[in-house]
């Protein structure tokens, strides 16, 4: 028997054929087609699935099950109450996920999917109380609690990246000001690169024009390049205050640290060590662990298969 996980983002979508025990056999990957609309990419996503069970020549009936993250708030029957980088609220999507499909589906964050992933294989297997942190696009966060994966009482925590930590200069796709992910993630490391940059007397239009991405930045911080440093050292001092506030208020055993930000590895732990330290309420005590999540972009498509592994076992 196979499962299958659906990891939504709001720039790429990524599909996994998993085996029982989690490991991944297949993958495809698109870009999530945000603009065009929610019934778009409900059709990406079965077109996905599809395309793997052909891709393996299995039929979809050997596909126990399905389970499909998403960043934002989830119902406990797969609505999508909001999410923000999609541009989605108050969407059936499980419900119509399982019509189109014909198969059983279950829907979370896509945070707490990753974190599962985590939890069965990789860097918080176990774990008893754990937190899994996502930089990408966003700021996604999965609470593991008592060897679980933890939703709050009506689908609607886990929202870290929401958490306010000060006053930006941008609102954030929630509507609100001073979110953490517009500190610390992918997107935001880009906008207040090029926000500083734009300030500067010197910049030359061709330089206005180019738009840099996160990693280049991070490599470029690496390399010593000023404007880059500093954008990087602040996104580090927020990041440091959102974990220190998260282990303040739960004590996890273990922080993990994954999506595309964390590719930078010792670049960005040893700051950050500093820079939570600095936050904590018991400075003599810095107990929690934080590492780099272990499967990478697998975790969601992984999580996803074996949260609806465990829904039907």
């Amino acid at each position: 028997m196979f499962w299958s996980g659906v990891d939504l983002g709001g720039t790429n979508i990524k599909v996994g054929l998993v085996s029982e025990e989690g490991t991944l056999l297949r993958s495809v990957t698109e870009k999530t087609k945000v603009q065009d609309g929610y019934e778009m990419i409900l059709e990406q996503i079965i077109g996905m699935v599809r395309s793997l069970a052909a891709s393996h020549r299995i039929s979809m009936t050997s596909i126990a099950g399905i389970g499909a993250g998403v960043p934002g708030t989830t119902s406990p029957e797969g609505v999508v109450y909001f999410a923000n980088n999609l541009h989605w609220q108050e969407r059936p999507f499980q419900q119509d996920l399982e019509q189109m499909l014909n198969r059983p589906v279950f829907v979370e964050n896509d945070a707490s999917m990753a974190a599962m992933g985590e939890l069965c294989c990789g860097s918080l297997k176990g774990v008893t109380n754990g937190i899994l942190i996502t930089l990408g696009t966003g700021l996604g966060t999965g609470l593991v609690i008592h060897g679980d994966v933890f939703s709050g009482s009506h689908g609607l925590g886990r929202q870290a990246g929401h958490i306010k930590v000060g006053n930006n200069f941008y609102d954030c796709t929630c509507g609100g000001n001073g979110c953490l992910e517009t500190f610390t993630s992918a997107t935001a490391l880009v906008r207040y690169y090029i926000h500083r940059r734009d300030q500067m007397n010197h910049v030359n239009s061709e330089e206005i024009l180019y738009q840099p991405t996160a990693r280049e930045i991070m490599e470029a911080a690496a390399a010593g390049n000023s404007l880059a440093v500093e954008a990087f050292t602040r996104l580090v001092h927020y990041l440091g205050i959102g974990i220190a506030n998260l282990i303040n208020t739960l004590d996890p055993e273990v922080i993990a640290l994954g999506g595309g930000l964390s590719k930078a590895g010792n670049q960005l732990l040893e700051p950050l060590q500093q820079s939570i330290l600095k936050q904590l309420y018991d400075k003599k005590r810095f107990y929690t662990h934080i590492v780099l999540a272990t499967l990478e972009n697998e975790a969601g498509m992984v999580g996803g298969a074996m949260f609806a592994r465990r829904k039907l076992n």
